[in-house]
Protein backbone atom coordinates (compact mmCIF):
# COMPACT_ATOMS: atom_id res chain seq x y z
CA UNK A 1 0.00 0.00 0.00
CA UNK A 2 1.62 3.05 -1.40
CA UNK A 3 2.27 5.37 2.27
CA UNK A 4 0.61 8.97 0.63
CA UNK A 5 -2.42 6.83 1.12
CA UNK A 6 -2.36 7.07 4.95
CA UNK A 7 -4.05 10.11 6.82
CA UNK A 8 -2.36 11.83 9.69
CA UNK A 9 -2.30 9.17 12.74
CA UNK A 10 -5.32 9.22 14.78
CA UNK A 11 -7.14 6.82 17.49
CA UNK A 12 -10.58 5.08 17.03
CA UNK A 13 -11.90 8.82 18.21
CA UNK A 14 -10.21 10.41 15.39
CA UNK A 15 -7.98 12.28 17.39
CA UNK A 16 -4.12 12.16 17.46
CA UNK A 17 -3.81 10.53 20.55
CA UNK A 18 -1.56 7.55 20.05
CA UNK A 19 1.38 9.61 18.89
CA UNK A 20 4.41 8.50 21.55
CA UNK A 21 2.17 5.36 22.31
CA UNK A 22 4.91 1.82 22.74
CA UNK A 23 3.67 -0.31 19.66
CA UNK A 24 3.97 -4.25 19.69
CA UNK A 25 3.39 -6.41 17.07
CA UNK A 26 3.38 -9.92 16.52
CA UNK A 27 3.94 -9.21 12.36
CA UNK A 28 7.86 -9.70 11.80
CA UNK A 29 8.00 -7.93 8.12
CA UNK A 30 10.11 -4.96 7.91
CA UNK A 31 8.26 -3.09 5.67
CA UNK A 32 5.19 -3.66 7.71
CA UNK A 33 7.06 -2.35 11.00
CA UNK A 34 8.19 0.70 8.58
CA UNK A 35 4.57 1.70 7.69
CA UNK A 36 3.14 0.97 11.13
CA UNK A 37 5.42 3.63 12.44
CA UNK A 38 5.36 6.17 9.94
CA UNK A 39 1.42 6.21 11.05
CA UNK A 40 1.17 5.62 14.23
CA UNK A 41 5.15 7.41 15.34
CA UNK A 42 5.37 5.46 18.71
CA UNK A 43 8.50 6.44 21.09
CA UNK A 44 9.30 2.26 20.82
CA UNK A 45 8.57 -0.51 19.19
CA UNK A 46 8.15 -4.45 20.22
CA UNK A 47 8.50 -6.83 17.63
CA UNK A 48 7.54 -10.57 18.71
CA UNK A 49 9.48 -13.39 17.05
CA UNK A 50 12.82 -11.75 16.26
CA UNK A 51 15.68 -11.28 18.62
CA UNK A 52 17.26 -8.32 16.33
CA UNK A 53 14.70 -6.70 14.02
CA UNK A 54 15.59 -4.47 11.07
CA UNK A 55 15.67 -0.28 12.82
CA UNK A 56 12.82 1.61 11.72
CA UNK A 57 14.11 5.37 12.21
CA UNK A 58 13.21 7.22 14.77
CA UNK A 59 11.91 4.51 16.69
CA UNK A 60 13.19 2.79 19.59
CA UNK A 61 13.03 -0.99 17.90
CA UNK A 62 13.35 -4.09 19.74
CA UNK A 63 12.15 -7.84 19.91
CA UNK A 64 11.85 -10.79 21.93
CA UNK A 65 12.63 -13.94 20.27
CA UNK A 66 10.63 -16.33 21.57
CA UNK A 67 13.37 -18.87 22.01
CA UNK A 68 13.36 -19.89 18.47
CA UNK A 69 9.99 -21.22 19.17
CA UNK A 70 7.98 -22.24 16.04
CA UNK A 71 5.18 -19.72 15.00
CA UNK A 72 1.80 -22.12 15.84
CA UNK A 73 3.39 -22.46 19.30
CA UNK A 74 3.10 -18.59 20.20
CA UNK A 75 -0.38 -18.16 21.48
CA UNK A 76 0.29 -20.59 24.11
CA UNK A 77 3.71 -19.37 25.44
CA UNK A 78 2.36 -15.38 25.43
CA UNK A 79 -0.84 -16.49 27.41
CA UNK A 80 1.11 -17.99 30.15
CA UNK A 81 1.91 -16.25 33.46
CA UNK A 82 5.64 -15.86 32.58
CA UNK A 83 4.66 -14.98 29.00
CA UNK A 84 7.77 -12.72 27.53
CA UNK A 85 5.20 -9.85 27.15
CA UNK A 86 5.79 -8.75 30.76
CA UNK A 87 9.25 -7.99 29.82
CA UNK A 88 7.82 -5.44 27.87
CA UNK A 89 7.38 -2.14 30.10
CA UNK A 90 4.46 -0.22 31.12
CA UNK A 91 3.80 3.16 30.82
CA UNK A 92 1.12 6.10 31.64
CA UNK A 93 -0.31 6.23 27.52
CA UNK A 94 -2.14 3.75 25.98
CA UNK A 95 0.21 0.65 24.15
CA UNK A 96 -0.62 -0.17 20.69
CA UNK A 97 -0.99 -3.60 19.77
CA UNK A 98 -1.04 -4.66 16.03
CA UNK A 99 -3.04 -7.51 15.51
CA UNK A 100 -2.55 -7.60 11.73
CA UNK A 101 -0.73 -10.81 11.57
CA UNK A 102 -1.43 -14.31 13.04
CA UNK A 103 -4.39 -16.27 13.81
CA UNK A 104 -6.90 -15.72 15.97
CA UNK A 105 -5.45 -17.72 18.93
CA UNK A 106 -2.16 -15.23 18.41
CA UNK A 107 -4.53 -12.30 18.85
CA UNK A 108 -6.22 -13.60 22.23
CA UNK A 109 -2.84 -14.17 23.89
CA UNK A 110 -1.75 -10.76 22.61
CA UNK A 111 -4.94 -8.75 23.98
CA UNK A 112 -5.09 -10.99 27.21
CA UNK A 113 -1.79 -9.23 28.52
CA UNK A 114 -3.67 -5.30 27.11
CA UNK A 115 -4.51 -3.10 30.15
CA UNK A 116 -8.31 -1.28 30.06
CA UNK A 117 -6.65 1.64 27.84
CA UNK A 118 -4.41 0.30 25.65
CA UNK A 119 -5.87 0.27 21.90
CA UNK A 120 -6.06 -2.86 20.28
CA UNK A 121 -5.39 -1.99 16.19
CA UNK A 122 -5.30 -4.25 12.77
CA UNK A 123 -3.96 -2.97 9.54
CA UNK A 124 -6.54 -2.94 6.77
CA UNK A 125 -5.15 -4.44 3.79
CA UNK A 126 -7.32 -2.83 1.40
CA UNK A 127 -8.20 0.77 3.29
CA UNK A 128 -5.76 3.32 4.27
CA UNK A 129 -6.45 3.67 7.84
CA UNK A 130 -6.48 1.97 11.35
CA UNK A 131 -9.37 0.82 13.07
CA UNK A 132 -9.55 -0.67 16.85
CA UNK A 133 -10.65 -4.19 17.21
CA UNK A 134 -13.60 -4.87 19.95
CA UNK A 135 -14.88 -7.79 21.33
CA UNK A 136 -12.52 -10.90 20.24
CA UNK A 137 -13.28 -14.04 21.06
CA UNK A 138 -13.04 -15.16 24.63
CA UNK A 139 -11.74 -11.54 25.42
CA UNK A 140 -13.15 -10.32 28.75
CA UNK A 141 -16.48 -9.04 28.03
CA UNK A 142 -16.20 -6.24 31.12
CA UNK A 143 -13.54 -4.20 28.67
CA UNK A 144 -15.34 -1.46 27.42
CA UNK A 145 -13.50 -0.16 23.97
CA UNK A 146 -11.19 2.47 24.65
CA UNK A 147 -12.53 5.35 23.29
CA UNK A 148 -16.47 4.51 22.67
CA UNK A 149 -18.64 6.85 20.89
CA UNK A 150 -22.00 7.25 20.17
CA UNK A 151 -23.90 3.86 18.19
CA UNK A 152 -26.63 4.50 15.89
CA UNK A 153 -29.72 4.75 18.09
CA UNK A 154 -32.15 1.62 17.63
CA UNK A 155 -35.87 2.17 15.86
CA UNK A 156 -37.58 -0.55 18.01
CA UNK A 157 -39.46 -3.20 16.36
CA UNK A 158 -43.44 -3.27 15.66
CA UNK A 159 -45.27 -5.87 18.43
CA UNK A 160 -46.63 -7.90 15.60
CA UNK A 161 -44.66 -8.51 12.10
CA UNK A 162 -46.87 -10.40 9.62
CA UNK A 163 -45.31 -9.25 6.47
CA UNK A 164 -41.68 -9.02 6.33
CA UNK A 165 -40.14 -7.42 2.48
CA UNK A 166 -36.89 -8.16 1.31
CA UNK A 167 -35.06 -7.72 -2.20
CA UNK A 168 -35.64 -10.59 -4.41
CA UNK A 169 -33.38 -13.07 -6.80
CA UNK A 170 -30.24 -14.17 -4.75
CA UNK A 171 -29.41 -14.18 -1.15
CA UNK A 172 -27.02 -13.92 1.43
CA UNK A 173 -26.22 -14.80 4.96
CA UNK A 174 -27.61 -11.33 5.88
CA UNK A 175 -30.56 -11.57 4.87
CA UNK A 176 -30.77 -15.01 5.61
CA UNK A 177 -30.28 -14.80 9.06
CA UNK A 178 -32.04 -11.78 9.68
CA UNK A 179 -35.03 -13.07 8.41
CA UNK A 180 -35.03 -16.23 10.47
CA UNK A 181 -34.22 -13.89 13.18
CA UNK A 182 -38.00 -12.58 12.33
CA UNK A 183 -39.15 -16.10 12.08
CA UNK A 184 -37.97 -17.32 15.69
CA UNK A 185 -39.91 -14.48 17.27
CA UNK A 186 -42.86 -14.14 14.54
CA UNK A 187 -43.32 -17.72 13.63
CA UNK A 188 -46.48 -16.42 11.08
CA UNK A 189 -44.32 -14.08 9.40
CA UNK A 190 -44.35 -14.15 5.58
CA UNK A 191 -41.47 -13.06 4.01
CA UNK A 192 -42.04 -10.98 0.23
CA UNK A 193 -39.52 -10.37 -1.77
CA UNK A 194 -39.32 -7.66 -4.57
CA UNK A 195 -37.67 -4.41 -5.54
CA UNK A 196 -40.86 -2.83 -5.96
CA UNK A 197 -41.06 0.19 -3.25
CA UNK A 198 -45.31 -0.02 -3.51
CA UNK A 199 -44.97 -3.93 -2.03
CA UNK A 200 -42.36 -2.57 0.49
CA UNK A 201 -44.52 -0.21 1.61
CA UNK A 202 -47.17 -2.64 2.60
CA UNK A 203 -44.72 -4.77 4.99
CA UNK A 204 -44.31 -4.10 8.73
CA UNK A 205 -40.82 -4.93 8.34
CA UNK A 206 -38.37 -4.21 5.44
CA UNK A 207 -34.82 -5.16 5.89
CA UNK A 208 -31.37 -5.72 3.36
CA UNK A 209 -33.44 -2.78 1.16
CA UNK A 210 -35.11 0.70 1.15
CA UNK A 211 -31.86 2.77 1.56
CA UNK A 212 -32.77 3.84 4.83
CA UNK A 213 -33.09 2.68 8.43
CA UNK A 214 -35.78 4.24 10.58
CA UNK A 215 -39.48 4.12 10.76
CA UNK A 216 -41.49 5.14 7.30
CA UNK A 217 -40.08 6.50 4.30
CA UNK A 218 -39.79 9.86 5.40
CA UNK A 219 -39.28 11.57 8.84
CA UNK A 220 -42.32 11.79 10.73
CA UNK A 221 -43.89 8.54 9.31
CA UNK A 222 -44.14 5.40 11.79
CA UNK A 223 -44.38 2.34 9.38
CA UNK A 224 -42.55 0.32 8.23
CA UNK A 225 -39.62 -0.38 9.69
CA UNK A 226 -36.78 -0.19 7.31
CA UNK A 227 -33.70 -2.36 8.24
CA UNK A 228 -31.18 -0.99 5.11
CA UNK A 229 -27.52 -0.35 5.80
CA UNK A 230 -26.42 -0.08 2.02
CA UNK A 231 -27.01 3.53 1.79
CA UNK A 232 -24.47 6.43 3.06
CA UNK A 233 -24.07 7.24 6.46
CA UNK A 234 -25.99 4.11 6.91
CA UNK A 235 -26.26 2.54 10.96
CA UNK A 236 -23.24 1.91 13.11
CA UNK A 237 -21.81 0.27 16.42
CA UNK A 238 -20.18 2.23 18.92
CA UNK A 239 -17.00 1.07 17.49
CA UNK A 240 -18.00 3.01 14.02
CA UNK A 241 -18.05 -0.54 12.75
CA UNK A 242 -21.29 -0.93 10.33
CA UNK A 243 -24.13 -3.00 11.04
CA UNK A 244 -26.04 -4.96 8.31
CA UNK A 245 -29.49 -6.01 8.65
CA UNK A 246 -28.93 -9.22 10.86
CA UNK A 247 -26.91 -6.99 13.46
CA UNK A 248 -29.92 -4.16 13.26
CA UNK A 249 -32.38 -6.92 13.93
CA UNK A 250 -30.21 -8.95 16.62
CA UNK A 251 -29.42 -5.36 18.00
CA UNK A 252 -34.24 -5.25 18.34
CA UNK A 253 -34.49 -9.31 19.15
CA UNK A 254 -31.69 -10.67 21.30
CA UNK A 255 -32.84 -10.92 24.53
CA UNK A 256 -35.79 -12.27 23.08
CA UNK A 257 -34.29 -15.02 21.23
CA UNK A 258 -31.80 -16.16 23.71
CA UNK A 259 -34.71 -16.87 26.23
CA UNK A 260 -37.10 -18.41 23.98
CA UNK A 261 -33.71 -20.64 22.41
CA UNK A 262 -31.99 -21.20 26.35
CA UNK A 263 -35.15 -20.98 28.52
CA UNK A 264 -32.96 -22.87 31.19
CA UNK A 265 -30.13 -21.00 31.07
CA UNK A 266 -29.34 -18.65 34.45
CA UNK A 267 -29.49 -14.84 33.29
CA UNK A 268 -25.90 -14.82 33.52
CA UNK A 269 -25.42 -17.45 31.29
CA UNK A 270 -27.53 -16.43 28.97
CA UNK A 271 -26.58 -12.84 28.98
CA UNK A 272 -23.20 -13.82 28.35
CA UNK A 273 -24.28 -16.21 25.54
CA UNK A 274 -26.47 -13.03 23.77
CA UNK A 275 -23.07 -11.03 24.21
CA UNK A 276 -20.69 -13.84 23.15
CA UNK A 277 -23.11 -14.80 19.99
CA UNK A 278 -23.11 -10.92 19.38
CA UNK A 279 -19.31 -10.79 19.14
CA UNK A 280 -18.43 -13.67 17.56
CA UNK A 281 -21.08 -14.95 14.99
CA UNK A 282 -23.22 -11.36 14.50
CA UNK A 283 -20.04 -9.49 14.00
CA UNK A 284 -19.04 -12.23 11.38
CA UNK A 285 -22.04 -12.04 9.14
CA UNK A 286 -22.08 -8.03 9.33
CA UNK A 287 -18.22 -7.43 8.41
CA UNK A 288 -18.77 -10.15 5.36
CA UNK A 289 -21.85 -8.39 4.15
CA UNK A 290 -20.00 -5.03 4.43
CA UNK A 291 -16.42 -5.81 3.16
CA UNK A 292 -16.42 -9.28 1.48
CA UNK A 293 -14.00 -10.51 4.62
CA UNK A 294 -14.29 -10.71 8.24
CA UNK A 295 -11.93 -10.33 11.35
CA UNK A 296 -14.28 -12.33 13.52
CA UNK A 297 -14.56 -15.81 11.28
CA UNK A 298 -17.05 -17.43 13.39
CA UNK A 299 -19.69 -17.57 11.21
CA UNK A 300 -17.37 -18.43 8.69
CA UNK A 301 -18.54 -21.94 7.46
CA UNK A 302 -22.42 -20.80 8.19
CA UNK A 303 -22.37 -18.03 5.57
CA UNK A 304 -20.60 -20.67 2.93
CA UNK A 305 -23.71 -23.40 3.43
CA UNK A 306 -26.31 -20.66 3.10
CA UNK A 307 -24.61 -19.68 -0.17
CA UNK A 308 -24.49 -23.46 -0.84
CA UNK A 309 -28.59 -23.31 -0.28
CA UNK A 310 -28.80 -21.29 -3.31
CA UNK A 311 -30.52 -22.81 -6.44
CA UNK A 312 -29.29 -24.31 -9.38
CA UNK A 313 -30.16 -24.32 -13.39
CA UNK A 314 -28.92 -26.86 -16.06
CA UNK A 315 -26.37 -25.39 -18.14
CA UNK A 316 -27.78 -22.24 -20.63
CA UNK A 317 -30.84 -22.42 -18.55
CA UNK A 318 -32.28 -19.32 -16.22
CA UNK A 319 -32.91 -19.74 -13.37
CA UNK A 320 -36.94 -19.44 -12.14
CA UNK A 321 -37.93 -16.45 -9.99
CA UNK A 322 -39.94 -18.59 -8.04
CA UNK A 323 -36.74 -20.89 -7.29
CA UNK A 324 -34.87 -18.05 -5.66
CA UNK A 325 -37.66 -17.33 -3.81
CA UNK A 326 -38.44 -21.39 -2.42
CA UNK A 327 -34.39 -21.70 -1.89
CA UNK A 328 -34.37 -18.68 0.22
CA UNK A 329 -37.55 -20.44 2.75
CA UNK A 330 -35.50 -23.17 3.01
CA UNK A 331 -32.01 -21.39 3.93
CA UNK A 332 -34.45 -19.02 6.28
CA UNK A 333 -35.36 -22.44 8.11
CA UNK A 334 -31.86 -24.01 8.03
CA UNK A 335 -30.23 -20.00 9.47
CA UNK A 336 -32.91 -20.69 12.37
CA UNK A 337 -31.02 -23.87 13.04
CA UNK A 338 -27.42 -22.54 12.99
CA UNK A 339 -28.62 -19.61 15.48
CA UNK A 340 -30.48 -22.05 18.45
CA UNK A 341 -27.60 -24.53 17.67
CA UNK A 342 -24.59 -22.10 17.79
CA UNK A 343 -26.33 -20.36 20.54
CA UNK A 344 -26.34 -24.16 22.58
CA UNK A 345 -22.85 -24.16 21.87
CA UNK A 346 -21.61 -20.80 23.32
CA UNK A 347 -23.48 -21.72 26.32
CA UNK A 348 -22.24 -25.07 26.73
CA UNK A 349 -18.71 -23.21 26.34
CA UNK A 350 -19.54 -20.71 29.06
CA UNK A 351 -20.45 -23.01 31.54
CA UNK A 352 -17.92 -25.63 30.83
CA UNK A 353 -14.82 -23.64 30.55
CA UNK A 354 -14.22 -22.26 34.15
CA UNK A 355 -15.13 -25.83 35.01
CA UNK A 356 -11.94 -27.21 32.50
CA UNK A 357 -9.91 -23.75 33.94
CA UNK A 358 -10.30 -25.63 37.17
CA UNK A 359 -9.68 -29.16 36.92
CA UNK A 360 -6.48 -28.31 34.71
CA UNK A 361 -5.51 -25.68 37.89
CA UNK A 362 -6.00 -29.20 40.09
CA UNK A 363 -3.93 -31.58 37.87
CA UNK A 364 -0.83 -29.19 37.60
CA UNK A 365 -0.81 -28.04 41.33
CA UNK A 366 -0.12 -31.78 42.02
CA UNK A 367 2.13 -32.41 38.93
CA UNK A 368 -0.19 -34.64 37.11
CA UNK A 369 0.49 -35.78 33.26
CA UNK A 370 -2.44 -36.90 32.88
CA UNK A 371 -6.01 -34.68 33.19
CA UNK A 372 -9.91 -36.54 33.61
CA UNK A 373 -12.73 -34.11 33.35
CA UNK A 374 -15.30 -36.13 35.40
CA UNK A 375 -17.92 -33.49 35.48
CA UNK A 376 -21.34 -34.05 33.05
CA UNK A 377 -20.83 -31.37 30.44
CA UNK A 378 -21.38 -31.71 26.67
CA UNK A 379 -18.82 -29.38 26.36
CA UNK A 380 -15.54 -31.66 27.72
CA UNK A 381 -13.99 -31.28 24.42
CA UNK A 382 -13.39 -27.56 25.15
CA UNK A 383 -9.85 -28.56 26.89
CA UNK A 384 -7.56 -27.98 24.09
CA UNK A 385 -7.14 -24.10 24.29
CA UNK A 386 -7.36 -23.92 27.97
CA UNK A 387 -4.64 -26.71 28.30
CA UNK A 388 -2.34 -24.64 26.22
CA UNK A 389 -3.21 -21.85 27.83
CA UNK A 390 -2.46 -22.78 31.30
CA UNK A 391 0.26 -25.35 30.83
CA UNK A 392 2.85 -23.69 28.62
CA UNK A 393 5.60 -25.91 29.96
CA UNK A 394 3.45 -28.74 28.40
CA UNK A 395 3.48 -30.86 31.63
CA UNK A 396 0.00 -32.29 30.53
CA UNK A 397 0.07 -35.68 28.37
CA UNK A 398 -3.21 -37.18 28.44
CA UNK A 399 -6.73 -35.88 28.58
CA UNK A 400 -9.78 -38.16 29.66
CA UNK A 401 -13.29 -37.15 28.90
CA UNK A 402 -16.86 -39.28 28.81
CA UNK A 403 -18.78 -38.12 25.55
CA UNK A 404 -21.77 -40.45 26.64
CA UNK A 405 -20.59 -43.74 24.00
CA UNK A 406 -17.33 -44.29 26.22
CA UNK A 407 -14.31 -42.53 27.59
CA UNK A 408 -12.10 -41.07 25.30
CA UNK A 409 -8.46 -40.79 26.11
CA UNK A 410 -6.71 -38.08 23.77
CA UNK A 411 -2.72 -37.24 23.65
CA UNK A 412 -1.75 -33.42 24.10
CA UNK A 413 0.75 -31.88 21.93
CA UNK A 414 2.66 -29.63 23.72
CA UNK A 415 4.17 -26.46 23.39
CA UNK A 416 7.32 -27.75 22.45
CA UNK A 417 6.19 -29.85 19.87
CA UNK A 418 6.33 -33.15 21.87
CA UNK A 419 3.28 -35.99 22.04
CA UNK A 420 2.34 -39.06 23.62
CA UNK A 421 1.44 -42.10 21.20
CA UNK A 422 -0.41 -45.31 21.83
CA UNK A 423 2.01 -48.32 21.03
CA UNK A 424 2.38 -49.33 17.53
CA UNK A 425 0.88 -52.71 18.22
CA UNK A 426 -2.47 -51.48 19.60
CA UNK A 427 -3.63 -49.02 16.36
CA UNK A 428 -6.62 -49.47 14.40
CA UNK A 429 -7.82 -52.23 15.93
CA UNK A 430 -11.50 -52.47 17.57
CA UNK A 431 -13.51 -54.30 20.33
CA UNK A 432 -11.46 -58.03 21.50
CA UNK A 433 -8.90 -57.17 18.91
CA UNK A 434 -8.16 -53.92 20.36
CA UNK A 435 -8.60 -55.88 24.25
CA UNK A 436 -6.30 -58.34 23.17
CA UNK A 437 -4.05 -55.91 22.25
CA UNK A 438 -3.79 -53.83 24.92
CA UNK A 439 -4.46 -56.15 27.94
CA UNK A 440 -7.08 -54.12 29.16
CA UNK A 441 -10.81 -55.51 28.17
CA UNK A 442 -13.59 -53.08 27.21
CA UNK A 443 -11.29 -51.26 25.05
CA UNK A 444 -13.48 -50.05 22.02
CA UNK A 445 -10.96 -48.52 19.60
CA UNK A 446 -7.62 -47.12 18.91
CA UNK A 447 -7.07 -44.76 16.51
CA UNK A 448 -4.98 -45.79 13.38
CA UNK A 449 -2.60 -42.80 14.50
CA UNK A 450 -2.02 -43.55 17.96
CA UNK A 451 -3.07 -40.65 19.25
CA UNK A 452 -6.40 -41.76 20.79
CA UNK A 453 -8.38 -44.62 22.34
CA UNK A 454 -11.76 -45.20 23.73
CA UNK A 455 -12.52 -47.21 26.60
CA UNK A 456 -16.26 -48.33 28.73
CA UNK A 457 -15.43 -47.07 31.59
CA UNK A 458 -12.80 -44.18 33.21
CA UNK A 459 -10.41 -46.66 35.21
CA UNK A 460 -9.90 -48.99 31.82
CA UNK A 461 -8.72 -45.60 30.10
CA UNK A 462 -6.46 -44.91 33.01
CA UNK A 463 -5.38 -48.51 32.77
CA UNK A 464 -4.34 -47.62 28.69
CA UNK A 465 -2.74 -44.92 29.34
CA UNK A 466 -0.65 -46.69 32.07
CA UNK A 467 -0.02 -49.38 29.95
CA UNK A 468 1.28 -47.26 27.14
CA UNK A 469 4.08 -46.02 29.57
Amino acid sequence: MPDSLFSPPTGPDHQPGVRGSLLITASTDPDHHAKIARRLEPGALWVLGVTHPAPVPHVDTRGIGLEGLPRGTWPARLAGADSPLCRIPDGAAPRVIDLTDGPPALRLALVEHARPQDLWFVLDQDAAHLRPVTAEPAASTDRAPATPQAATPTIGLPPVVRHAATHDHMFHADDVLAGALLQLIHPKVTFVRTRDPERWAQADVVFDVGGRYGRGWKDGDTAPHIYDHHQRNGPTRADGKPFASFGLLWRELADQVTAALLPAAPPTVRHATRDAFEAEFVRSVDDHDNTGQSEHPGAADVIKAIRLHGPTAPPGEDTPAQAFDDAYLKAVAFGRQMIQRTLYKLQVRIETVPKVEAAVRAALAVGADHLVFDFDSGGAGLWSPVVHRLDPAGTLRWVTFDRGNGWIVRNVRTAHGAESLFPESWRGLENDTASAATGVPGTVFVHRSGFLAVHETLAGAQALIAGSA
